[in-house]
């Protein structure tokens, strides 16, 4: 039984061994088991991750396949836009390959015509003779040549205005210390009596006009170097395109226009000294004596006498009465007449030639000037002229500038030479200065301007020599009025027999049926298209730039005029004054008799319109010389202005001196 508890015993135990080993391969199995189903969940991850990466693939796949099918359909259009292009390119090589070719022939055959030409210039460059050499310097350019005679005009005036000025200042100087003269009359022999000399009495009156001598020299100077140029350079800068104004002092002139300034101021002041200074004490301070009355031309005239007021004969001895006063007084308003005419006269004169030139004279419209050596240009001009719907008339001129000679004097003019004398004469008046008569262009001789007969002192009958192709000579058939440049008209037939050549026409002038400056300028345009024209000129336009280039005029006209103003206040003034002072016991004695303010007024005004109208009627004697005067000196050789003053000239310059005379009587 032991044997068997033990054989069981050790059967337990061998069963207890086997199942812990079979525990322990359960365990191991439990193990393998717990990993296998930790690989499995891993696995079932790795494919769950596996199928999602499997579904994203399937989807970049689809994009894939619907990006490949844009792209595809987007290269198959560019592949067909590119073979397109690539047909149409190997079109347009083909084509210029045809061109090229062309091209190449017509180059070859224009060189081949250029080499002809070339060698036919080459021939005939080897054939001319030698050229003549013409220097041109500036005095050659429009603008330089006007601009310069635009100064020589001014110039001319600088040099009379001064005389015309310093003339005025000295009776301005002489009326004004002859009044200062006679109102200190009183104090002149009082310092006389207290013993001063004469010389330095008259020295004080010979100081007071050194002194304002002086003062005025140097307001003159400032005005004159400063204020006078910019107005006139402001003039001169509407027409041409000028730098700065530079304005420099000149020393000389200054000091010599004050001299002339000093000695016309104390010479006018000595003379007004000359009387009373020499006088006695006791004789200045008397009162001065009126001077006796006298009989007068006038009172044996004795119808008219009679019927005169006794106002008015009194007046009329009191004008011859007092010489000096009546001198002075007629000579300040004659010249202050005399100034007036001048200055109206010399704008009137230089601007309504414009009027009279270019739309009396002138009838056209338009001015065109060709190139006579382009070939065909006559035809071309006279079909453009033909088809225009505007143009009413026109014809064709030859012109060039030649020199003319008579008697050794020369000018030069434009020879115009036409084929049409009649409708020349319906484009422009040629007529005689004086009658304004037509006047006929014939065969046998031509026609030249006044100013043109007045430069070479040639008139009608007379011949005048010029080389043309040779030397002619032209017989003055007929001198007519022209302002603006020089014309010798010629008929064509006139030429040729001259000659031997027929003139070619390089000039038209044409005449429209609306002449209104937009359809001129419009045509002008119009023919400025046309080959071989170099010029289309509105006839307005060219009387607006003569017009601008004569403005300038006007600041030398309106010192004219302000310098007659004032001589005549002051003059006027002046003498009044010394006429009332000298005469006031005389007046007061007419008063106290019953006269009545406007009677007493009138006593003394009567009087200055007396003398203003001798004056004015002196005035315009003087202002018609003065007048022709300034005309002459202002006037170029290319250019003649009117030469006598308008009837408004004057009766303006009356009315204003009239004008001035009220003023003066008012202010009194």
């Amino acid at each position: 039984m032991a044997q068997a508890a033990a054989h069981n015993v050790e059967d337990a135990q061998e069963n207890l061994r086997a199942a812990q080993s079979g525990l322990a391969q359960a365990q191991q199995a439990a193990a393998k088991l717990a990993a296998s189903k930790a690989e499995l969940d891993r696995g079932e991850a790795e494919a769950q991750a596996g199928a999602r990466r499997l579904e994203q693939g399937r989807l970049d796949l689809e994009a894939g396949e619907i990006e490949y099918q844009k792209q595809s359909e987007e290269g198959q259009k560019t592949l067909e836009e590119a073979e397109a292009k690539l047909q149409a390119g190997e079109e347009d090589y083909a084509k210029g390959l045809e061109e090229l070719a062309a091209g190449r022939q017509e180059a070859e055959e224009a060189r081949a015509e250029a080499r002809e030409k070339l060698d036919k210039a080459a021939k005939d460059l080897a054939e001319l003779e030698p050229a003549d050499t013409y220097v041109l310097d500036r005095n050659s350019n429009y603008g330089f040549v006007s601009y310069d005679q635009n100064a020589q005009r001014m110039h001319n005036l600088a040099r009379m205005f001064p005389v015309i000025f310093y003339l005025v200042a000295a009776l301005v100087c002489l009326t004004t210390m002859t009044r200062m003269v006679e109102e200190e009359r009183t104090q002149i022999g009082t310092i006389k009596a207290l013993g001063y000399g004469t010389g330095a009495i008259a020295a004080k009156y010979l100081l007071y006009g050194a002194l304002a001598a002086l003062l005025g020299a140097i307001l003159g100077i400032v005005v004159g170097s400063t204020l006078i140029p910019w107005v006139i350079f402001s003039s001169y800068n509407i027409m041409y395109i000028l730098q700065d104004l530079h304005l420099e002092l000149y020393w000389g002139l200054c000091l010599a226009a004050t001299g002339m300034g000093l000695a016309v101021t104390m010479g006018a002041t000595a003379w007004a000294m000359g009387s009373t200074a020499r006088q006695t004490p006791a004789a200045l301070l008397r009162p001065k004596a009126p001077k006796p009355g006298k009989r007068i031309l006038l009172e044996r005239v004795t119808p008219l006498w009679r019927r005169m007021s006794f106002s008015a004969k009194v007046s009329a001895r009191n004008l011859f009465r007092y010489k000096k006063r009546l001198i002075m007084t007629v000579i300040g308003v004659a010249g202050c007449t005399g100034l007036l005419i001048a200055g109206l006269g010399l704008h009137t004169s230089i601007f309504d030639i414009l009027d009279v030139q270019f739309f009396d004279l002138y009838r056209y419209d338009v001015q065109l000037a060709v190139d006579a050596d382009s070939p065909g240009v006559t035809q071309r001009v006279t079909q453009a002229l033909e088809e225009a719907e505007n143009v009413k008339l026109w014809t064709g001129l030859s012109s060039r500038s030649v020199t003319f000679n008579f008697n050794g004097s020369s000018a030069e003019a434009y020879l115009s030479v036409t084929g049409d004398p009649e409708t020349l004469a319906e484009l422009i008046d040629l007529r005689d200065m004086d009658s304004k008569e037509p006047l006929k262009l014939s065969d046998t001789g031509c026609l030249i301007d006044v100013k043109l007969s007045e430069m070479l002192g040639a008139d009608v009958g007379d011949p005048l020599s010029a080389q043309l192709d040779r030397p002619v000579k032209l017989t003055v058939e007929g001198v007519r009025e022209h302002y603006v440049y020089h014309y010798v008209t010629v008929t064509r037939s006139l030429y040729q027999t001259l000659t031997g050549e027929t003139p070619t026409d390089n000039e038209y002038l044409i005449a429209l049926e609306d002449d209104s400056d937009q359809a001129a300028s419009d045509l002008c345009r119009r023919l400025m298209a046309v080959e071989g024209v170099r010029s289309a000129t509105n006839k307005t336009a060219t009387a607006r730039d003569f017009r601008k280039t004569m403005e300038v005029v006007n600041a030398a006209v309106m010192i004219i005029v302000l310098s007659a103003a004032a001589l005549a206040f002051v003059v006027l003034y002046n003498l009044t004054n010394i006429n009332v002072t000298e005469r006031i016991r005389e007046l007061a004695t007419i008063k106290v008799l019953g006269f009545y303010d406007m009677e007493v007024a009138m006593y003394i005004y009567r009087e200055n319109m007396v003398l203003t109208l001798m004056g004015i009627a002196l005035g315009q004697l003087l202002g018609k010389g003065l007048c022709a005067f300034l005309i002459r000196t202002v006037e170029m050789d290319i250019v003649m202005f009117g030469r006598d003053p308008k009837l408004e000239n004057y009766l303006l310059s009356v009315l204003l001196s009239l004008s001035f005379a009220v003023l003066v009587n008012l202010v009194m």
